[in-house]
């Protein structure tokens, strides 16, 4: 009787956190999946923008996991990455898409340090939609954010902070190897920029109001 009601009310967590939640793509294993949903489904019903919805988790599975936890949190996206092996997660609770995944690549801190080494002529801009000073702002504040952060996700908020702050909300970022970070956002025109550093994409831009 006892082994019948635990079981009955972990499904019924698992019922809470999952009713109105759609799982695209699974690779984690069951523990670590409803955690992830409990997470932002906590976040999401808080009102959170999508900013903090995306740091909490990152933070929390850090913490329970190990490090180099990345998330993305937006109403529409596409994207292709290399997770590590059962860290992949995307779903959707109502019109907020969740990705979250572990980095393939754990070095993150030494990408960055090379980062630091790069000259100007290592810099190239592959796709953008923004005037030139704008441009220019974002080229300058990737570096320094690179030259102040050791994180991806460190970089990436700061970059997205700093925008914010000259340019109005609703600023996003994203970093991530090259090889494994296409993707396609929603974004306000002529509100975006795409950079490679070497091996390294960053991408900046304003998610439609």
């Amino acid at each position: 009787m006892f082994s019948f009601k635990l079981i009955l009310s972990l499904a019924s967590i698992s019922l809470i956190y999952t009713a109105d939640v759609v799982i695209h793509k699974n690779e984690m294993p069951d523990d670590m999946r409803l955690n992830a949903i409990r997470i932002a489904s906590d976040e999401i019903d808080a009102k959170h923008d999508d900013l903090t919805v995306a740091k909490s988790l990152k933070q929390k599975f850090d913490q329970a996991y190990g490090p180099y936890w990345i998330c993305f949190v937006a109403e529409s996206y596409a994207f292709d990455l290399t997770p590590k092996s059962n860290t992949y997660l995307y779903f959707s609770r109502g019109n907020k898409a969740v990705v979250l995944f572990k980095s393939a690549e754990e070095g993150e801190k030494q990408i960055v340090a090379d980062l630091r080494k790069l000259k100007v002529s290592n810099i190239s801009i592959e796709f953008n939609y923004m005037n030139t000073t704008m441009k220019d702002q974002a080229i300058t504040t990737t570096l320094l954010a690179i030259s102040s952060f050791d994180g991806f996700f460190e970089v990436a908020q700061n970059i997205s902070l700093t925008f914010d702050s000259v340019y109005g909300k609703y600023w996003q970022a994203f970093i991530g190897p090259d090889k494994s970070s296409y993707s396609y956002f929603r974004y306000s025109p002529k509100d975006f920029i795409s950079i490679i550093l070497s091996g390294t994409r960053v991408q900046i831009y304003k998610a439609p109001c």
